[in-house]
């Protein structure tokens, strides 16, 4: 009788045909590359003055890259008890800028910009929604991630092309990592996360991040 059993390590994914009768086995049967598992993906892009404080679109994006594995770091929705900036923080903070407590702005701003640099600082990759909304952190991100060597994959959206996005952009990141649909960002990334070799873009540095973490989540016996 043949069994499969099915292996998981690092960047692949591999099932293994082992033959019950024999006692041995047989051959390594499929290996699909996954090299996008585990690496961290922050979503960066205008919030303050969007009806929907930028919400939809890292919504729609989300299922897409956990689809890859990827460990999604979203403003809209942070992993940690600070800096947030949901309904309710953002309506406390409406509050405190009509009654005119610029101090109060400033230490709440305080906050949200170290978490939302700091999401920067963790991911593998940064991608950077622009529609033409008016924005600060986003460029702040855009520099910190460059500076850091990070990939940093613009995408065009509302009325913004490559052709009338401001200059100082394309002397920042590659025209390959500029992209004016999220079907053609998403068709980037899986042909990363399907590649065979690691990228020789070495931007790109994609760790065993499933085994480099399955101890410390886990625990010793994993």
């Amino acid at each position: 009788m043949t069994d499969f059993t099915f292996e998981q390590s690092g960047p692949w994914e591999r099932q293994t045909l082992v033959d019950d009768e024999h006692s041995d086995t047989v051959a390594v049967a499929l290996e699909t590359p996954n090299r996008l598992r585990g690496a961290a993906c922050y979503l960066a892009g205008p919030m303050t003055d969007l009806h929907d404080l930028g919400i939809g679109w890292r919504q729609a994006i989300t299922p897409e890259l956990k689809a890859m594995g990827v460990v999604v770091l979203d403003p809209t929705n942070k992993p940690i008890d600070i800096g947030r900036e949901d309904a309710e923080a953002r309506a406390e903070f409406r509050a405190m800028r009509d009654a005119g407590d610029l101090e109060g702005v400033r230490q709440v701003m305080k906050v949200i910009r170290r978490v939302d640099l700091r999401c920067v600082d963790l991911s593998s990759f940064v991608i950077v929604r622009l529609d033409g909304t008016p924005t600060m952190g986003s460029y702040e991100e855009i520099a910190m991630s460059v500076r850091e060597q990070k990939p940093t994959l613009i995408w065009l959206d509302g009325t913004l092309t490559k052709t009338n996005v401001n200059p100082w952009l394309l002397s920042q990141v590659p025209l390959e990592h500029i992209f004016e649909s999220q079907q053609e960002l998403l068709g980037y990334l899986h042909r990363i996360d399907e590649s065979l070799e690691h990228p020789t873009d070495r931007r790109f540095m994609l760790f065993n991040f499933v085994d480099l973490y399955r101890e410390a989540i886990l625990g010793a016996n994993s």
